[in-house]
């Protein structure tokens, strides 16, 4: 298990430190940060969005579940949304003016694709695995939607409802609308349609490790240790997070594969994706990339944490 979680976050600072690396040569200039995160969200997301939902075939009595994993997923999102507010806002005090909505999209996402899918296989199996993917998909459509939305708080009068809606109906969204249409009607794409679509969107966990390395590779290292909101911030969500769903969600009269999604993917890092979608909403992406890296190191700790108290409760 150990082993497992060690090799996913090696893999995710190497390509991180890949990123920091292109960036202090001049291969990726902070200004190509824009361009880079745009192709991200309007091509590469959309396409795994498409690409994750399209590769799973319900059976006959599986969907009464699926719909249970995916309305309890979306609850998880909307408490800690709730939960980061008065985190960010009450016990931390960060004003709204100083990236309060950063720090609330950190601690709200988590990274339960890239770093959860793998280590989710490894430790607990295929079965809880699946129902991974759908609290993954969940994850997408509040990213794109409400999370980018809430990135925007304490911008007052600027940000505008108009906008609100065009983030909210943006390419993630009708990505994920197709993705479902494509579940529910067991759809089964021709594979001159499907091979590319999956194949751009794998790239996309790459290009977002590369976008944090660049955003990492233009921080200044020392403040980010002065930087005592985001080092609280990430310590108070990488521990309050799972142990808060745990006691949530124990009593549920609910299969045992729902209820272990989402106390584990609570122990996850926050989501790789934060720092590009801050980018293309011309937010503090650097703040964001800082966040994800602190984060990701604390994970060492919570994910086997996490992982042995499941085994212990309910296997």
């Amino acid at each position: 298990m150990i082993g497992v979680i060690l090799s996913k976050v090696a893999t995710v600072f190497i390509l991180m430190g890949l990123g920091f690396f292109l960036n202090k040569r001049g291969i990726l200039p902070g200004e190509m940060d824009k361009a880079l995160s745009r192709l991200l969200m309007s091509v590469t997301s959309p396409c795994l969005i498409i690409s994750t939902m399209a590769s799973k075939e319900i059976g006959e009595g599986l969907w009464g579940n699926v719909l249970t994993a995916m309305g309890l997923s979306a609850a998880y999102f909307a408490v800690f949304m709730v939960i980061a507010e008065i985190v960010c806002r009450r016990i931390l005090k960060i004003p709204p003016e100083k990236d309060c909505g950063v720090y609330m999209m950190l601690f709200v996402s988590i990274n339960n694709g890239f770093m959860g899918f793998p280590i989710t296989l490894a430790i607990f199996g295929e079965d809880v695995l699946f129902y991974m993917v759908f609290f993954q998909v969940t994850q997408l459509l509040y990213l794109y939607g409400p999370g980018t939305v809430r990135l925007h708080y304490g911008d007052g009068e600027e940000f505008s409802k108009t906008r609100a809606l065009k983030t909210i109906l943006g390419p993630n969204t009708i990505a994920a609308v197709i993705g479902l249409v494509i579940m529910a009607l067991s759809l089964r794409l021709p594979d001159f349609i499907m091979e590319p679509i999956d194949i751009i969107g794998d790239s996309t966990t790459m290009l977002s490790m590369l976008v944090i390395g660049m955003e990492l590779g233009m921080s200044d290292f020392r403040a980010i240790a002065r930087n005592r909101h985001l080092i609280r911030m990430s310590a108070i969500k990488m521990i309050l997070c799972p142990v808060l769903t745990l006691l949530l969600v124990n009593w549920l009269p609910v299969i045992t594969e729902i209820k272990i999604i989402l106390i584990f993917g609570s122990a996850f890092p926050s989501a790789v994706a934060v720092a590009a979608i801050a980018a293309n909403e011309n937010k503090n992406s650097v703040l964001s990339a800082e966040g994800v890296a602190i984060t990701t190191l604390m994970s060492l700790a919570t994910i086997p944490i996490t992982a042995a108290v499941i085994t212990l409760l309910y296997l």
